[in-house]
């Protein structure tokens, strides 16, 4: 399957040309690059600038050789989920740039619209990234129910081929002020595993899953509000990316609760985000 990346001009698409050519690289998948451009007066220009990016990508380790290029014209994030309709995408990479006034407009606005309704796997890349872009460590976000399933495999494919180490975080609620003085009251992960509940179910569930595919790493529990302690781990484990569920295809009640939560890690993460559909 192919990946579609999502690009402005250069330097501003760099991140996302270089980390999305790694994952074509690591999948041996064609890439199709798109620019979304404001009217057809525009769209020689366009073309002009994305003869760049197809060199960078060819020069990704793994070499991306089969690359198709296209301009659409409209409204940005109408054109990309438009295109991100054909089936023959496995996944969508935006770029997040470091232009306060452009920030805005494309992370804030564009990706979040896309993350909330693409059919496919949405990839957000922080800047920077190394050249030659890695993949080092991936961090998991785990709900502990049953569409973790789908984050899991999404990061191990990813995992897998680039040799990265891989931690699963699950955060449970945190311990009530009114014990916070007390020792003990906090579960461990231990005892979260050796119990019989729906989350430790998937967690172990994970664990196999990951070893099964020869992939190395850890599982890891936190106590808190969900997002804090996300971007905590992210932080202080030097993470290249970290990988949860998308909300487009929950519940609508269950997207509202979700949305909030996506896009303050999009926003906040230290590092590029991946969105499982």
């Amino acid at each position: 399957m192919a990946i579609l990346i999502c690009m402005r001009s250069l330097p501003y698409s760099a991140a996302a040309v270089r980390f999305g050519g790694l994952v074509a690289a690591l999948w041996q998948s064609p890439v199709t690059l798109l620019t979304v451009v404001a009217d057809l007066a525009a769209v020689p220009a366009a073309e002009a600038a994305m003869v760049p990016a197809g060199s960078m990508l060819a020069s990704v380790p793994g070499r991306v050789t089969d690359i198709t290029y296209k301009v659409r014209s409209g409204p940005v994030a109408e054109e990309i989920l438009d295109e991100a309709t054909d089936p023959v995408y496995r996944l969508i990479v935006l770029g997040a740039n470091l232009v306060p006034s452009l920030l805005q407009v494309w992370s804030g606005g564009v990706t979040r619209r896309v993350a909330a309704r693409s059919p496919a796997a949405v990839l957000v890349v922080k800047p920077p990234v190394d050249d030659p872009p890695q993949l080092r460590r991936i961090l998991i976000c785990a709900a502990g129910g049953g569409r973790d399933r789908p984050v899991v495999t999404l990061a191990a494919d990813l995992a897998a081929p680039a040799g990265a180490n891989v931690s699963v975080l699950h955060v449970a609620d945190p311990i009530p002020a009114m014990y916070s003085g007390l020792t003990g009251m906090a579960e461990s992960l231990d005892q979260l595993l050796r119990s019989d509940t729906p989350v430790a179910r998937q967690l172990r569930w994970c664990a196999r899953y990951l070893a099964g595919r020869q992939i190395t790493g850890d599982l890891q529990l936190r106590h808190g509000p969900v997002v804090d302690e996300i971007l905590r781990e992210a932080a202080a484990g030097d993470y290249d990316l970290v990988v949860l569920g998308s909300s487009s295809r929950a519940s609508t009640l269950r997207r509202l609760l979700a949305q909030p939560i996506t896009q303050h890690l999009i926003e906040n993460a230290p590092c590029s985000v991946l969105m499982a559909p």
